[in-house]
C-alpha cells in the first residue's frame, strides 16, 4: 500500500510542473508554512532532526529512519516521467537544480558535459533519475532545514538557492496524501512514529457506529414502511413507480440509502404526477368507495357507483386538462366522445350527461376549428325573430338528435315545435352559456370574436382559480336545464345535497392539485388528493380509509421533502422525519415495556481503580491497592431497557448496560499524582457492562438515575520509575440523561 501512495505522490508532484520555477519570497514562505503543517503529520516528532552539512545530502541527519525517508520520496518521484523546469530550451538534460549542501554556493549541479563525443549531450533516462533524485532531496533537505534548523544549523548552513523548482507542487502532494489518502509514507523506515492513535481510531468508530446506527435504522423504518404501503391495494396504484424502487432498495444489501437518492427523486415526481390521473380512473375510485361503503346499504352503494363516482373523476380530468392549457370548448369535445360511446340514457350518470349537453351547446353558440373559437354575441341574440328563434331550434335538434335524446330523453322532442315555449327553453340554454364563454375568453385574453390557442396570456394564479369556478358553473347550469325536463325524483336528493356538496368541494381540490401539478409544489399535489379521499369518506361517516391516509400523509410529506430539498441538510431532515421520534412516552402506558435505548448525558459519582506494586521495575499484579476517586463523565449507555409506564405520565425502568460510547470522553476529578486525567482508550472500553435504575419524568424525555458500570483498562498509571500499565475502572453513581428509544423489542399489556 504505502509504495501506491508513494507513486500518488510522485505523480502529483510531477504531473504539469511549471516551466518557471517559484522565485517569489513572499509566496515561498507562504507555501514553506503549509508545508510545515503537511510534514508535521508525517514527522510528528522533532527527534532526530539534526543537520549535518559535512557529509552531503545522504547523510544529512543523524537519524537514519528520518534520511531514509527523503531517500525513499526521491528515489520514487525521480522514477516518475518529468517535465524539464528550466527556463531555457529543453535539450534533454536534467533541469537546473539546487547547489549541493557543503559545496560552491554560487555553482549549480553540474550538467553533464555535452563536448566529450557526440550525442553525449542528452541524457539517458537512468542519469535522468539519478541528478532528479538528487534535486528533489535536497530540496526537502532545505525545506526542512528552514522549518526545524536551530539558528545555529542556520547559520552553519551554505547559500540557499535563489528558487524552489518543486515546493509547490510538493505541497499539492502533500495535501493529497494527508487529507484523502490518510497513510503512513514511512511506516517501514519509522516505525511507531506514524500508527494511528488507537484512541484516535476508536472516536472515529464512535462517530461511525452513531451514524452507521442512524442510517440502520432509517433502512428498518423505511422497510416498515414499504411493507404497510405495499399491503394496501389503494396505495399500490397511487405510488407504483416508489414501491418499485422500495424493492430494489430492500433487495440491494450492498448499495446505500445515499446512492439511490436519484431513483428516490425521479420514482417520487412521477408517481406525485400520476395522482390527479388516478383520481381521473373511476375503476380506482371504485376501489376507494367499496372499502369506505363496506357497511353501507345497497342504495347508497348504487349512488356512489352510478353518479358520485363518475362526478369526482369528470370533474378532475375537466380541471387537470385546464391546467394543462387545453381550450375548454376542446376539453368538452374530448369528455363528450369518451361519454357517449355505449351509453344509454338511463345508465348515463348525471355529470356526463351535463358534459355532453355542455358540448352540444358550446356547438350550438361558436364555432371551433381546433385553435380558434368564434363565439356568438349577445347583440346577436337579441336581435333574433321569433321566425329565427325557431329556424334555430329545428337546426339544433336535427344536427344533435342523438345526443340530445342521450341527456334529456323525449323531453328534447319538444324543440320541433314551433311555440313560444321553445323560444323560452332554449333562451334558457342559450343566454347563460354565452355569458360563460364570453368570460372564459376574457380570461384566457381574447376579445369575443375568438381566441387562438398559441396566443393566450400567461394565466396567474387568480385566472386560474376564475376558469376552476366557470367550469363548475357551466357544469351547475347544465344540470340545473336538464333536471327541470328530464331527471328522476329519485336523483333530486343527490343533487341537492351529494353533488353539490360533495363535487363542487372537489372542483375546488383539483383546483389545488392542478397548481401543484403546474408550478411543481408537489406539497398541493399531495395535499389535494388526501383531501379528496378524506371527502369520500366524511360524506358517509366512514374512518375505513384513516389507516391509508395517515400512512400516505408520513410518507408522502416524505416524498414532497425529498422532491423540494436542495441542499444536504435538507435531505437529511427529511429522512430525520421518517425516524419516529417521541417512542419514550410509549413507555408512559400502563404496560411492560422491553426497549432498546441510549441514554445520553452525564455521569458523576466515584471510581475505583486497582493499583499494583511496580517498585521493582516489573508489575506484580498479586501485590494491589484500591485507589478512589471522584468521576465525571459523558454519558452514553446503551442496552436493554425494561420500562414500567405509571397512569400515563412517567415510568420506572431498570437499564442493563452494554456498551458506553461516552467511556472516550470520561475524565476524573480525583486522581494520585501518579495517574492520569486523561484516560488511554482502547476497543475493550466500549464495551462496559453495567446496570442502572432511573426514573423518567412526567411528560419528558429526561431522565435520573443511579447506576453502576464496570470498564476495562480505562486508566493507564505511570509509576515515577518509568513502568506504566493499565487497569480497570467501577464505576458508581449518579447520572441524568435524554431517552433516545430506538426500538421497542416487546410490549406487554398490564393484566
Amino acid at each position: 500500500m504505502k509504495y501506491i501512495h508513494y507513486t500518488l505522490l510522485c505523480v502529483l508532484l510531477l504531473t504539469g510542473t511549471s516551466t518557471f520555477a517559484q522565485q517569489n519570497y513572499f509566496k515561498d514562505a507562504k507555501e514553506l508554512a503549509y508545508f510545515r503543517k503537511y510534514m508535521e503529520v508525517l514527522l510528528p516528532r522533532k527527534e532526530g532532526l539534526q543537520f549535518n552539512f559535512k557529509n552531503g545530502t545522504d547523510n544529512l541527519f543523524k537519524n537514519k529512519s528520518t534520511n531514509d525517508l527523503l531517500t525513499k520520496l526521491a528515489v520514487a518521484i525521480s522514477h516518475q516521467p518529468l517535465k524539464n523546469t528550466s527556463t531555457d530550451t529543453d535539450t534533454g538534460d536534467a533541469p537546473a537544480g539546487l547547489p549541493v549542501p557543503g559545496a560552491n554556493p554560487q555553482q549549480p549541479v553540474e550538467k553533464k558535459k555535452q563536448n566529450d563525443t557526440e550525442g553525449n549531450n542528452i541524457l539517458t533516462d537512468e542519469e535522468k533519475i539519478e541528478v532528479t533524485k538528487e534535486l528533489i532531496k535536497d530540496e526537502l533537505a532545505y525545506l526542512l532545514l528552514i522549518i526545524y534548523g536551530t539558528p545555529e544549523e542556520i547559520i552553519a548552513a551554505p547559500e540557499m538557492p535563489k528558487r524552489f523548482d518543486y515546493l509547490e507542487k510538493i505541497n499539492t502532494a502533500l495535501k493529497e496524501v494527508t487529507q484523502t489518502a490518510k497513510i503512513d509514507l514511512q511506516s517501514t523506515a519509522m516505525s511507531g512514529n506514524f500508527a494511528f492513535n488507537e484512541s484516535a481510531i476508536i472516536y472515529g468508530i464512535t462517530d461511525f457506529i452513531i451514524q452507521r446506527a442512524k442510517e440502520e435504522m432509517l433502512e428498518a423504518q423505511l422497510g416498515q414502511i414499504y411493507d404497510k404501503l405495499n399491503s394496501d391495494v389503494i396505495i399500490k396504484q397511487l405510488i407504483p413507480n416508489t414501491l418499485k424502487t422500495f424493492q430494489q432498495f430492500k433487495e440491494d444489501n450492498t448499495t446505500g440509502l445515499a446512492k439511490y437518492g436519484d431513483l428516490w427523486k425521479a420514482s417520487f415526481q412521477q408517481d406525485l404526477q400520476n395522482f390527479p390521473l388516478m383520481l381521473q380512473n373511476e375503476s380506482f375510485l371504485q376501489q376507494v368507495g367499496d372499502r369506505v361503503l363496506a357497511d353501507k346499504d345497497e342504495k347508497v352503494k348504487a349512488l356512489f357507483r352510478t353518479e358520485l363516482r363518475p362526478a369526482i373523476a369528470g370533474s378532475s380530468e375537466l380541471v387537470y386538462n385546464l391546467y394543462l392549457k387545453k381550450h375548454l370548448v376542446a376539453i368538452l369535445q374530448d369528455m363528450a366522445t369518451k361519454y357517449r360511446t355505449g351509453a344509454t340514457a338511463d345508465s348515463l350518470a348525471v355529470f356526463k350527461k351535463a358534459v355532453i349537453f355542455s358540448d352540444v351547446v358550446s356547438s350550438i353558440v361558436g364555432q371551433f376549428d381546433g385553435n380558434k373559437y368564434a363565439l356568438i354575441t349577445s347583440e346577436a341574440i337579441n336581435k333574433m325573430s321569433v321566425e329565427e328563434w325557431w329556424n334555430f331550434a329545428r337546426i339544433t335538434y336535427l344536427r344533435n338528435k342523438t345526443d340530445l335524446h342521450l341527456v334529456g330523453g323525449a323531453t328534447m322532442d319538444s324543440l320541433a315545435n314551433r311555440s313560444a315555449a321553445v323560444i323560452s327553453f332554449l333562451k334558457q340554454w342559450i343566454v347563460p352559456a354565452v355569458n360563460t364563454y364570453n368570460a372564459y375568453q376574457q380570461i384566457i385574453g381574447s376579445a369575443p370574436a375568438g381566441i387562438a390557442v398559441t396566443d393566450a396570456k400567461v394565466l396567474n394564479g387568480e385566472d386560474i382559480h376564475k376558469l376552476i369556478a366557470l367550469s363548475f358553473q357551466m357544469a351547475d347550469n347544465a344540470i340545473s336545464q336538464l333536471r327541470k325536463n328530464s331527471f328522476k325524483p329519485e336523483l333530486d336528493q343527490f343533487l341537492d345535497s351529494t353533488y353539490r356538496n360533495c363535487v363542487q368541494p372537489y372542483f375546488t381540490l383539483a383546483n389545488q392539485i392542478g397548481e401543484g401539478i403546474s408550478t411543481r409544489e408537489y406539497g398541493k399535489v399531495l395535499d389535494g388528493t388526501l383531501q379528496t379521499l378524506k371527502l369520500v369518506q366524511v360524506r358517509h361517516n366512514s374512518g375505513a380509509l384513516d389507516g391509508l391516509i395517515r400512512v400516505m400523509t408520513q410518507y408522502g410529506s416524505f416524498m414532497v421533502n425529498i422532491l423540494e430539498a436542495e441542499k444536504p441538510e435538507q435531505i437529511e431532515a427529511a429522512l430525520d422525519e421518517l425516524i419516529p421520534k417521541g417512542q419514550y412516552k410509549l413507555k408512559y402506558k400502563p404496560t411492560l415495556s422491553v426497549s432498546l435505548s441510549a441514554y445520553p448525558g452525564a455521569f458523576g459519582g466515584w471510581e475505583r481503580i486497582k493499583k499494583y506494586d511496580a517498585s521493582s521495575g516489573t508489575v506484580n499484579r498479586n501485590n494491589s491497592s484500591n485507589s478512589n476517586g471522584g468521576s465525571l463523565a459523558f454519558y452514553l449507555p446503551i442496552g436493554l431497557d425494561f420500562n414500567q409506564g405509571i397512569s400515563n405520565k412517567m415510568c420506572v425502568s431498570l437499564f442493563l448496560q452494554v456498551l458506553d460510547l461516552g467511556a472516550v470522553l470520561n475524565y476524573r476529578l480525583n486522581a494520585d499524582g501518579d495517574e492520569q486525567t486523561n484516560p488511554e482508550v482502547s476497543f475493550k472500553q466500549i464495551l462496559s457492562p453495567g446496570g442502572s435504575v432511573m426514573m423518567h419524568f412526567p411528560h419528558s424525555p429526561f431522565v435520573a438515575g443511579f447506576g453502576v458500570n464496570y470498564t476495562p483498562d480505562l486508566r493507564k498509571i505511570e509509576e515515577t520509575n518509568g513502568v506504566s500499565y493499565t487497569t480497570n475502572a467501577l464505576r458508581y453513581g449518579f447520572f441524568v440523561g435524554v431517552d433516545v428509544t430506538m426500538l421497542h423489542i416487546g410490549l406487554k399489556r398490564k393484566n
